[in-house]
């Protein structure tokens, strides 16, 4: 009997099931391919993310949650991706859990913002 077992053999039946099901997801989600940026803006995000989670690298389709992200994580995420220019909140990080899907939100919100730049009229009589 390994020391996972023991310690679910300390809990109810309903909280042994809830803890067998986290464990099976959170060894799914170290056990994931890990998939690079593929962008400037995909890199910009796993770099902060990568600080602030404290590991090397990170795939770009990790759940924020099921690496142990938090109200806290999510504010500096979104600080840092705003000092780099980005457009990015709290509310969008659990919204779009991963990075490839806060770069996809990034990249959607930069074309909107340049479609709708208006030209400048200085010089113009």
């Amino acid at each position: 009997m390994n020391h996972e077992d023991e310690l679910l053999k300390m809990l109810s039946p309903e909280k042994q099931e809830l803890a067998r099901i986290l464990l099976k997801k959170q060894a799914a989600a170290t056990k994931q391919t890990t998939l690079s940026p593929t962008d400037s803006i995909t890199a910009a995000l796993s770099e902060i993310w990568s600080d602030i989670f404290g590991v090397e690298s990170l795939d770009i389709n990790g759940d924020f949650i099921a690496l142990g992200g938090d109200s806290i994580k999510s504010i500096r995420i979104a600080a840092k991706a705003r000092a780099r220019g980005m457009s990015l909140t709290t509310s969008d990080i659990f919204e779009n859990p991963t990075i490839a899907r806060q770069a996809s939100l990034v990249r959607e919100r930069k074309k909107a913002k340049t479609k709708h730049k208006q030209p400048s009229r200085k010089g113009m009589v």
